[in-house]
């Protein structure tokens, strides 16, 4: 199992967009083709339902459009930490860096499929 994931991806529009994005659940689910919700305070609640499942959780911490740290598991089993960094870059865009950790060893995928979304990539 991996423990740790990170990926960063470049996006051409502000900090502001991307915190849109991730904030609001009819754009976040099409993110993650399924149906998401955040609600970004700190002890808000994270859920994801997709094709590969469904994780929720709540949020630690919150700076709007610089970062959400929030822990979450699927079915209260491989419980995991999400880090997401919003970071602007020249030329007016986004870095947006994640890391997910998982935070046991009960096995699963779970601490790893946010970070690997970001690259459009899931965990087989």
């Amino acid at each position: 199992m991996l423990r740790r994931v990170r990926r960063s991806v470049e996006l051409l529009v502000p900090p502001a967009e991307v915190w849109r994005h991730l904030t609001d659940p009819r754009l976040l689910s099409r993110w993650w083709e399924g149906r998401a919700e955040l609600d970004p305070r700190p002890r808000g609640a994270v859920r994801v339902e997709g094709p590969e499942g469904f994780w929720d959780g709540y949020l630690e911490d919150v700076e709007p459009e610089r970062r959400l740290v929030w822990e979450w598991s699927s079915g209260g089993l491989a419980w995991s930490r999400v880090v997401v960094t919003l970071e602007p870059t020249e030329g007016g865009g986004t870095r947006l860096s994640v890391v997910e950790e998982a935070l046991d060893d009960l096995g699963g995928s779970g601490g790893t499929q946010t970070a690997l979304a970001i690259s459009g990539r899931r965990e087989k």
